[in-house]
C-alpha cells in the first residue's frame, strides 16, 4: 500500500525543537558529569553505610547492594530531570530535555539509567556517534528521545519528530529531529 500525503493526519504529527548546534553538550562534558555523578553516589553511599554500621552491626552485603542499586536510580532518574539536576549536571553546566524541551518522563529516564548500567547499546559506536552527530546524542538519547543541552541553550526552530530505523547489532527505532546545517 502506497502512502501519499492525504493519508498523513496533521493533527498526529508531533512537532519537536532544536538548538543551535553549539548548544548540546560535548561527549566530554556528558562523560566527565557521569564521572563525578558515580564519585557523589559512592560518596553518599559511603558515608550513609557507616553512619549505618554505626547503629547496626547486622547490615549484610545484600542491603548493602541494594541501597547502593537504589541511591544510583533514585539520583540518576528523579534528581537527573528536575529543576535541580545531579552534581555533575551542575557543575558541567548542562541537562536532559525530550524532543519537545521539556522534562524527560521518569520511564524514558529510567530507561536511560538502565541502557548505561546494563550497556544494552555499543558504547563505541554511541560514543563515535555522540562525536559526528549535529545534535551530540548518543544511542540512548535517540532511542529514548533526549537532547543534553547546555543550560542557557534556547530552541532555534521545530520541526516533526520523524521515527527511523538503525540497526546496531539489531533492529531499533527510535525517534530524532533531523536538524539541517546552518547555510
Amino acid at each position: 500500500m502506497k502512502l501519499d500525503s492525504r493519508d498523513i493526519d496533521i493533527e498526529d504529527i508531533e512537532i519537536g525543537i532544536y538548538y543551535h548546534e553549539s548548544d548540546y553538550a560535548s561527549i566530554k562534558r556528558r562523560i566527565v558529569s557521569i564521572i563525578i555523578d558515580i564519585i557523589v553516589i559512592v560518596m553518599i553511599s559511603c558515608i550513609v553505610l557507616i553512619i549505618t554500621r554505626l547503629f547496626n552491626d547486622n547490615l549484610n552485603l545484600k542491603s548493602n547492594c541494594f541501597f547502593l542499586v537504589a541511591l544510583s536510580f533514585l539520583y540518576l532518574t528523579f534528581l537527573k530531570r528536575s529543576r535541580f539536576r545531579t552534581v555533575g549536571y551542575i557543575l558541567m553546566g548542562i541537562k536532559v530535555v525530550n524532543l519537545r524541551g521539556g522534562k524527560p518522563s521518569l520511564y524514558s529516564m529510567f530507561m536511560r539509567v538502565i541502557m548505561l548500567i546494563i550497556g544494552t547499546y555499543d558504547i563505541p559506536k554511541s560514543i563515535d556517534l555522540a562525536k559526528t552527530d549535529l545534535t551530540k546524542q548518543t544511542l540512548r538519547d535517540k532511542f529514548l528521545g533526549h537532547y543534553v543541552v547546555n543550560v542557557k541553550a534556547r530552541p532555534i526552530g521545530s520541526g516533526p519528530i520523524v521515527t527511523a530505523a538503525n540497526y546496531y547489532g539489531m533492529r531499533r527505532l527510535f525517534k530524532y529531529k533531523k536538524v539541517e546545517k546552518e547555510s
